[in-house]
Order: C-alpha cells, then sequence, then structure tokens
C-alpha cells in the first residue's frame, strides 16, 4: 500500500489487445483481459479512476487514506483475516494511489481468480470505515510523511509540483498533509467512495493464463451489483501554465539536489512519442547526453535523470541530479547547456535510430511483465485512446522524423522556461 507520484507506464501507452478481449459491463466497468497461456498465474488489477487530484484541498489526502482502508479489511473481515484469507489462496493485496487514480492489485493461480475477485468486490464495496479504523490509517500515514521528509528525491519533486502546478489540484501531495489528514472523518471517506468508486470509474485488467470467457463471468458474478454512477462528477481541468520559478530548500542531508521541470500540453500520441525520445537521447539512458556528460566525463553524479510523467490533461518533464553541495553550481550550468543545445542543434540521426529501437524495445518488454500490462491497458482506456498493435507502434516510430522532433527540442528544451528546485544540505538539529 502507498502512493505512486510517478507514473510507471512506458510513455508510449499503446499495446496489442483485441477488440473481442475488451467489454462494458452493464453498469459502466471496463474489462479487459489479456490471455498468456505460458503464465503459471493471473494478475488482476482494479482501477478506480479518482486520486488526490480529485478531493477538496481541506480533505487532501483523502484517496490515498481510503485506498489504505480498502486494501486491508472489509465489513466482514478484520486486517488479519482477510490476510490469512489471501494467503490460504497463495495470493496477497498490494495497492497504491495517484494523482488520477487508485489501483488494487492482486497475483493468484487461476483456479482461485474467482475467490479473490470476490473477496477485492467485497474490500472494495463494502468497506470498514469505523473511527477506530481512520485513527490508526492516520497515524500510519502520518509514519508514511515522515519517510518521505526524509527522502530528497520526494522533496525535490513534491515543491517543484507546487511551483508547476500553483494552485491546480495536481499540485497537492497524494498522501496529504498532516493538517489536512486531521480532517479526514468516516463521513468524508464514504462520500468519496460514493462518488467515485462506481461503475463508469472503474477498469478491471486481468493478465495471465486465464480465458477471457472464463475472466468475463468470474467478474460479472463478483461486481454485478456495483452501482453505475451515484451522481454527477466536473470534468478535470488542464492547469494554468507558470512562471519559470526557482526554489531553495534546506534539509540535513548528505548531498545537494537539483530538480528542474516544466508543465507540458497533453498534446497527441505522435506529439508524446516525440517527446519520449527526446527526453531519452537527453537523459533517461545511459549512454544519454546528460549521464555521458554529467557521470562519464566529468564524474560529478552517480546518477542523473530525466523523466516524463503524463497525466490526463498535461505533462512533466523533470531532469534530476545530486551531488556533493561544491559541485552544484557546475551541475545546473552542465544541465542548463545541455538543454540550450538540444533547443538549438536538435538530435543526429544516430541518437533519432536508437530512440526508435530503444522505445519500440521498452514497450514490448512491459508487456511481459503483468503489472506493466495492466498499466498500459488501464491508462489507454481511461485516456479513451486507440489501442494499436505493436506492429503499428514500431510504424508510428518509423515515421517520426527529425525534423518533428528538433520543432519539439526547439518549443520544450529553452532553459528559462523550466523551473528549478535546490535542496541544500543543513546542519543537523
Amino acid at each position: 500500500m502507498g502512493r505512486h507520484r510517478r507514473s510507471t507506464y512506458p510513455a508510449v501507452p499503446q499495446l496489442r489487445i483485441r477488440l473481442d478481449e475488451h467489454w462494458e459491463l452493464p453498469n459502466g466497468i471496463q474489462l479487459l483481459v489479456e490471455q498468456v497461456p505460458s503464465m503459471y498465474s493471473v494478475t488482476i488489477g482494479i482501477w478506480v479512476l479518482g486520486g488526490s487530484c480529485d478531493e477538496e484541498p481541506a480533505y487532501n489526502g483523502t484517496a490515498h487514506m481510503l485506498e489504505h482502508l480498502l486494501a486491508g479489511s472489509s465489513q466482514r473481515r478484520t486486517p488479519r483475516q482477510l490476510a490469512l484469507t489471501f494467503e490460504r489462496l497463495g495470493s496477497d493485496v498490494n495497492a497504491y494511489t495517484t494523482k488520477e487514480l487508485t489501483c488494487y492489485h492482486v497475483q493468484t493461480l487461476p483456479r482461485h481468480t474467482a475467490r479473490v475477485l470476490q473477496l477485492l468486490a467485497e474490500q472494495l464495496f463494502r468497506p470498514r470505515l469505523s473511527r477506530r479504523a481512520v485513527e490508526r490509517e492516520r497515524r500510519i500515514i502520518l509514519e508514511e510523511l515522515l519517510a518521505c521528509a526524509d527522502d530528497p528525491e520526494e522533496v525535490l519533486y513534491e515543491h517543484a509540483e507546487r511551483l508547476l502546478f500553483g494552485t491546480h489540484p495536481l499540485g497537492m501531495p497524494i498522501a496529504g498533509t498532516p493538517e489536512s489528514l486531521r480532517h479526514l472523518t468516516p463521513e468524508v471517506l464514504y462520500s468519496f467512495h460514493s462518488r467515485f468508486y462506481v461503475g463508469e470509474r472503474i477498469i478491471i485488467t486481468i493478465v495471465g493464463n486465464l480465458s477471457p470467457g472464463d475472466a468475463y463471468r468470474a467478474v460479472v458474478e463478483a461486481f454485478a451489483g456495483v452501482p453505475r454512477r451515484r451522481s454527477e462528477l466536473p470534468p478535470r481541468q488542464p492547469p494554468s501554465p507558470q512562471p519559470a520559478r526557482e526554489e531553495i530548500l534546506q534539509r540535513p542531508f548528505q548531498q545537494a539536489s537539483v530538480l528542474f521541470a516544466r508543465l507540458l500540453p497533453r498534446g497527441s500520441p505522435d506529439e508524446r512519442s516525440s517527446l519520449a525520445l527526446l527526453n531519452f537521447v537527453l537523459g533517461e539512458g545511459w549512454g544519454s547526453r546528460l549521464y555521458q556528460r554529467l557521470r562519464e566525463r566529468y564524474g560529478l553524479v552517480y546518477s542523473v535523470a530525466s523523466e516524463l510523467e503524463w497525466y490526463s490533461t498535461c505533462g512533466v518533464w523533470s531532469i534530476s541530479a545530486s551531488t556533493h553541495p561544491d559541485n552544484l553550481q557546475r551541475i545546473e550550468a552542465l544541465i542548463t547547456e545541455e538543454l540550450h543545445r538540444l533547443s538549438q542543434s536538435g538530435i543526429t540521426a544516430e541518437e533519432l535510430e536508437r530512440g526508435r529501437t530503444f522505445l519500440y524495445a521498452r514497450l514490448a518488454m512491459a508487456l511481459d511483465s503483468p503489472l506493466e500490462c495492466m498499466g498500459l491497458l488501464a491508462r489507454a482506456v481511461a485516456d479513451h485512446e486507440p489501442l494499436p498493435s505493436l506492429d503499428a507502434i514500431h510504424q508510428q516510430l518509423q515515421q517520426l522524423s527529425a525534423d518533428t522532433l528538433n520543432a519539439a527540442a526547439a518549443t520544450y528544451c529553452q532553459p528559462t522556461e523550466w523551473s528549478r528546485v535546490r535542496l541544500l544540505p543543513s546542519a543537523s538539529p
């Protein structure tokens, strides 16, 4: 159980699923099945399209606390009873919350699939939200917040999101704050549950050694009683662009860290593919420009990373690095130089070909991981985008031209348009 600050999905969210493996149940639940006969197990994901960006600021952390409570117990079973029930089936449930969705997933044997689905339905739709349970989870989440405060990466990204999103709901932390957690009561949690845990907001993905027909029958039996909708929900709106800003933080850490970040428009799948390839060239792999220059040439960092995160209405491009405090200014200058060089000169023919191969291979490999495959299925359906085959993705990548990529680099790699957060060491208290 926990929260995912960033997406785990590859940046090109499409796959190979056939239309006869995708159903919409009468109550609005979307079911997607990817049968893999060579597997010995089945992985099930229940995706609820509700996360921290759907909360009121005063009740920030609701989706995350609800995930904790639902994943651990039900009205019929205590946390211990539920854990033992799953373990007798050779399974256990894990869950996480993001800014836009909540996922519950479990791996099991094919013969236990129907029973596991019934248990998941019991957890999600017959929740135990007593005051005692809420108080227990509040204490647990406060410990989680303390752990995040000791993680430089978490500190950097949380503050960068505030700079990028301003007062938009995407700027709120997934787990909430100590102050907002005090406002979470069973009544608040039930209200969120009644609005978001409904058929129209649920995607079920099943990947593994189970036929689509068996999967469909088991899901219908377990989830047929879920209501389609209880109330109309407002559409999510994109954040307003914010001017580039800088922030300096101090914490009792050993290294200094910096995070460059900028907001991106959601764009089309082709535009996101272009940015994914530019991200790869800039700082994603060991052969990337930033890694080769900052680590391999100058030995200034252990690692440097460039990452893309896509939301339903926008995207975020970020670059992060940690180093000795004496090297931080030089690190920032080198990152700025590489951004400027990419914006002015674009990419080489070799980088374009290497990027095409890498992105295609990464997507193909993701489909070999049940959990990543489920994420790709759910994201594609949630985004209402087509699901082309791997061959179509290969063709799409081959059609990306250097001119298109260089135009995107000129638009999005201007260093002056990137916000910057520095995390400097302070004396221990």
